[in-house]
C-alpha cells in the first residue's frame, strides 16, 4: 500500500466517523445496543454483537478492514473506556 492509498483511507475513515457523530441521536434511536459498520457514510451492517455483524459484514462481500465499527449505546448506558 503506498502512502497516498493509506492517506485516501484515512481520509475515508475520518468521514465515516464524522458521519456517526453528525448522526448521533438518530443512530442512537435507532441503532440502540447495536453495533453498526460505516462505509462511504452509509451504515452498510448492523448485529447484536461484534461477531454477527462482521459476519453481516463479509457476507455483503465487504472487507471488514474497510468499514468503521461503532457499538451504539442506548441513551442511559454508561459506557468507560
Amino acid at each position: 500500500m503506498t502512502e497516498q492509498q493509506i492517506i485516501i483511507e484515512f481520509k475515508e475513515l475520518e468521514s465515516d466517523s464524522n458521519f456517526i457523530s453528525e448522526k448521533v441521536e438518530e443512530f442512537s434511536q435507532r441503532y440502540a445496543k447495536k453495533f453498526i459498520a460505516v462505509k462511504d457514510r452509509q451504515v452498510v451492517a448492523v448485529g447484536d454483537n461484534f461477531e454477527m455483524l462482521i459476519e453481516e459484514v463479509k457476507q455483503k462481500g465487504i472487507n471488514p478492514s474497510q468499514v468503521l465499527v461503532q457499538y451504539i449505546p442506548a441513551k442511559d448506558e454508561i459506557i468507560l473506556y
